[in-house]
């Protein structure tokens, strides 16, 4: 393994391979081995995203132990072990008492939208109730999420877009119509758009939809892979969040003649039995894309998200913030919060809130609005770090 060439075809689930027999081991409760073939593994990517982006809805973990150093993966090629902490093997228990591993490999390609490689492995016979439990743990995960807050019809409407079409399929089927659309939110940053997606992976999770999200990055490295990592990536899941995503990504005529082709392709070969929603989120001012994106099937909606006016900005207060805040900022001071907050972002609004529990919880005891608006103010200015001369004074 110490040739580069012999390196690059060795990958991560060789390394899987390998350590299988000491994942039965752990996971027979120190009785004869399993034997691997009543196991199954799955990819951590393909698991529901809320359960495995939260550790402290992960079950209990009763064993853990490092990879062997000898597995060729986990190394460059100077032979130095890859993010050392983040390698090994644990054994998790529900409360149910269901046991299965995690695998944890580094990732050796420092791709920036995959930070580390993990599988899960336990006995084909519990596949099932692993998955029902995450599903139960993510419900319970998202049980307090709030709607976001956007102009009065607009959600129903961008659910009527997304969800809901997935919720009748059946009946779609009937006419032989196949589900495949996509919708973009865009305007500038701070505005919406995260609350949004938040939103329908609550939906998705409530109503058993499979989602995943993609970023930019991984759009450009699987382009750059070739054959159909591009088709893959965009007919992955039911639901695909595609994060930031450049507009010129869907436009023809602005650099990405070749790569916009390709995405073309992808969203058009949907197998007909499948359903897809796509979701695109850009902080980009659109000011045009290519026609042949504008159809049904490909993009079919446009939601753009502008800085929240005083009846969004009071509902945002009425809705998430909690009541004690709440109570307070309605008993006198809710005017002059709207009116010092106009052309403020619901980012920065969330800013003001921080600052008042600060100021509540490690100052002065008290709600303070004035110091609150000062200091965001204050780090608006201070957009450059503060120098001063080295050297010694008379």
């Amino acid at each position: 393994m110490n040739d580069h060439k012999e390196r690059l075809r060795y990958g991560p689930c060789d390394d899987l391979r390998r350590v299988l027999p000491a994942v039965t081991g752990l996971l027979s409760k120190g009785a004869s081995r399993l034997s691997t073939d009543a196991l199954t593994i799955l990819s951590g990517e393909m698991l529901d995203r809320e359960y495995m982006n939260h550790e402290t809805a992960r079950d209990e973990v009763v064993t853990e132990r490092g990879l062997s150093h000898d597995l060729p993966f986990v190394h460059n090629e100077n032979g130095v072990v890859y993010d050392e902490e983040s390698c090994g093997i644990r054994i998790y228990q529900t409360k149910g008492e269901l046991k299965y591993a995690e695998v944890t490999i580094p990732n050796p390609h420092h791709l920036p939208w995959l930070r580390t490689l993990r599988y899960f492995v336990l006995l084909k016979s519990d596949e099932e109730s692993l998955r029902e439990h995450i599903a139960q743990s993510n419900i319970s995960l998202c049980a307090n999420q709030k709607p976001p807050v956007l102009a009065e019809g607009l959600l129903d409407d961008l659910v009527s877009n997304t969800i809901k079409p997935l919720l009748e399929r059946e009946k779609l089927a009937k006419y032989d119509v196949r589900l495949c659309r996509g919708v973009i939110l865009d305007g500038p940053p701070g505005n919406g758009k995260t609350m949004v997606c938040k939103w329908l992976k609550k939906l998705c999770i409530d109503n058993r939809i499979d989602f995943g999200r993609v970023s930019a990055a991984e759009i450009d490295y699987r382009y750059n892979s070739g054959g159909r990592q591009v088709y893959d990536l965009f007919n992955m899941f039911t639901v695909t969040f595609f994060d930031d995503v450049g507009m010129s990504f869907l436009n023809r005529l602005r650099g990405h003649d070749e790569k916009a082709c390709d995405i073309l392709s992808a969203m058009d070969g949907v197998d007909e039995c499948n359903a897809r929603i796509r979701v695109f989120t850009t902080n980009e001012e659109i000011k045009e894309i290519d026609e042949a994106f504008m159809r049904p099937g490909r993009i079919d909606v446009r939601y753009h998200l502008e800085k929240p006016d005083s009846k969004l900005r009071q509902q945002l207060v009425e809705i998430h913030w909690t009541k004690e805040l709440r109570d307070w900022i309605k008993d006198g001071y809710l005017g002059e919060f709207l009116n010092r907050s106009e052309g403020f972002s619901f980012a920065d609004l969330e800013s003001i809130r921080t600052l008042l529990v600060d100021e509540k919880v490690f100052g002065s005891g008290e709600w303070n609005l004035e110091a609150a608006f000062q200091k965001l103010e204050s780090r608006k200015i201070s957009k450059s770090p503060k120098t001063r001369s080295v050297g010694f004074n008379r």
